[in-house]
C-alpha cells in the first residue's frame, strides 16, 4: 500500500520508491501468479509482466521501473477500487490523501 500509494501521488521519485524491487525477476514465477489473482488484479500483473525487458529473468533497471510504475498509475486510474484488493494490516495510511489536500490547499493560495 505505501509503494502503491507513492506511486499514484506523483512520478517524480519512481526509481527511489520502487529502489528495492530486485535487479532481476523470473518471469516464469510471476506468469504462475496470474491464475490465483482475482479481477482485476490479474490484469495489472499482467501489464507489469509485459513490461519488463524480453527473456526468462529480465534486468529491473532504472527506464524498467520507470514504466512498471506508470503501469501501476495507469491500473489504478483505470480501477480505483482495486486498491481495497491489496493486502493491509490494521492501519492504512494516508499518504495519498495527505498529498491530495496539500495540493488542494496549494490551488487554493495560488
Amino acid at each position: 500500500r505505501g509503494t502503491t500509494s507513492g506511486l499514484l501521488v506523483h512520478g517524480d521519485n519512481d526509481v527511489g520508491i520502487l529502489g528495492s524491487l530486485p535487479s532481476t525477476v523470473d518471469r516464469a514465477v510471476l506468469e504462475g501468479w496470474l491464475e490465483v489473482q482475482p479481477a482485476p488484479q490479474e490484469q495489472l500483473l499482467r501489464a507489469l509482466i509485459d513490461t519488463l525487458p524480453p527473456g526468462p529473468t529480465p534486468t529491473v533497471d532504472v527506464a524498467t521501473k520507470r514504466k512498471l510504475a506508470q503501469v501501476v498509475r495507469d491500473h489504478y486510474a483505470e480501477h480505483p477500487h482495486a486498491l481495497a484488493l491489496q493486502a493491509r494490516g490494521n492501519t492504512i495510511p494516508p499518504t495519498v490523501a495527505n498529498h491530495r489536500n496539500v495540493e488542494e490547499t496549494r490551488l487554493q493560495r495560488g
